[in-house]
């Protein structure tokens, strides 16, 4: 879909349908979804083009009451791939610390929107098989930044990862082995935008369920509010212990330790940045992992109940 395209699927709605150049914002150039900021009046709106499977979970959320999910206005445009929302304010989020709301609310997504059909062996051995590969690629970018970027910071990434690799088919075991939920599946601060409230955003990477601590795990550990609001809010942690949950909370931090890093280069500021960029970027994310580096060695952790 071209930016023409798009305009002409949003001006068959009435309330767009005199929209000028200058009433719209393009956000990210280049971006194929072309999302952009439209003004109507007093109205601010966000739009872009969304894939076939992002747009059947938008469907699935706009049928829920969230304060956490922008607002889904003109459903009807779904049917030909474009989503119209109230403009969210504000910026990614500037450090880790959610919303207990939000968290909450992240509960009860998973709780309404999960597809049981997907816990079965084959998704399960899918998932083993993805965070071993994870850890493998994590291996090399680890490597490859460390030979062209010399961050002081980049030390206690090392540090961690060789603890957490040793147990690396442990740890993918446990992580495959939890329950499945539904899942944003690219949960990271760009995609939560402060608001207020906080807001998650760009669930084109939410194609199905997955281990259903997976997304939240790191924030969980950094903050015990809201380790106790989501274990609250949901249905799945209702059925195990703490020892069980703590377990799952800290193999799934390290499935998402390692995925990270299989992004590197892509996630952070780029192979061609500033020792000061990477040093500003690793710091930023470290307190997501740095809780295994006290934990994970010294936590025994067991094996699934019942697994």
């Amino acid at each position: 879909m071209t930016r023409d395209e798009l305009v002409s699927v949003l001006a068959t709605d009435s309330l767009l349908s005199d929209l000028r150049s200058g009433q719209i914002e393009w956000l990210e150039p280049g971006k194929r979804s072309h999302p952009c900021r439209i003004r109507v009046g007093a109205r601010d709106l966000f739009a872009k083009e969304v894939e076939p499977h992002e747009r059947e979970m938008l469907r699935r959320l706009s049928r829920m009451e969230l304060r956490h999910v922008p607002r889904i206005l003109l459903p009807r445009l779904l049917d030909a791939m474009v989503l119209v929302t109230d403009f969210v304010p504000g910026g990614a989020i500037q450090d880790l610390a959610l919303d207990t709301d939000l968290t909450r609310e992240m509960a009860v997504i998973q709780n309404r929107c999960s597809d049981n059909g997907q816990d079965d062996n084959k998704a399960r051995e899918h998932c083993r098989t993805r965070v071993m590969v994870c850890f493998d690629r994590a291996a090399e970018c680890l490597h490859a930044l460390a030979r062209s970027t010399p961050v002081p910071e980049f030390s206690d990434y090392e540090r961690v990862f060789s603890a957490v690799e040793v147990g690396k088919s442990k740890v993918a075991d446990i992580f495959a082995g939890m329950p499945f939920a539904r899942l944003h599946h690219d949960f990271y601060p760009n995609n939560i935008l402060t608001g207020p409230p906080q807001v998650v955003v760009d669930w084109g990477s939410s194609y199905g369920d997955g281990p259903f601590l997976y997304d939240l795990a790191p924030y969980l550990l950094l903050s015990a509010v809201n380790l106790e609001a989501f274990t609250e809010a949901s249905d799945l942690c209702t059925k195990v212990d703490a020892a069980q949950l703590r377990d799952w909370l800290l193999c799934a931090t390290a499935a998402r330790f390692a995925s990270f890093l299989k992004g590197l280069f892509d996630r952070g500021p780029g192979e061609a940045a500033s020792v000061a960029q990477w040093s500003d970027f690793l710091s930023f994310y470290w307190p997501m992992f740095a809780v295994l580096d006290t934990d994970m060695g010294s936590h025994h952790i067991a094996r699934p109940h019942g697994r």
